[in-house]
């Protein structure tokens, strides 16, 4: 996972596979932080599968050497706030 999360309410953990939002899976869980993710055997996965993990946090920042950071998309398309004719 790109971000650790807490377990808890507050932060999110998206499981996406082909498409299609998952939530079968167990977390492991250390020191309150979920470490890694175990997807059912009841979901059907192929070698071609796409297994996307998408984690929110609003109190943790993310680790670049896990994985991918995702600009938001506020910022994506108009970084500086410019007015939009």
């Amino acid at each position: 996972m790109a971000q650790k999360v807490l377990d808890n309410s507050d932060d999110i953990i998206e499981l996406v596979v082909d498409g299609v939002e998952i939530k079968e899976y167990t977390k492991t869980v250390v020191n309150n932080q979920v470490q890694s993710i175990t997807i059912d055997s009841s979901v059907d996965l192929d070698e071609d599968s796409v297994v996307q993990i998408r984690t929110y946090s609003s109190t943790i920042t993310p680790n670049k050497e896990l994985g991918a950071y995702e600009v938001p998309i506020n910022l994506q398309n108009n970084p500086y706030n410019s007015n939009i004719e």
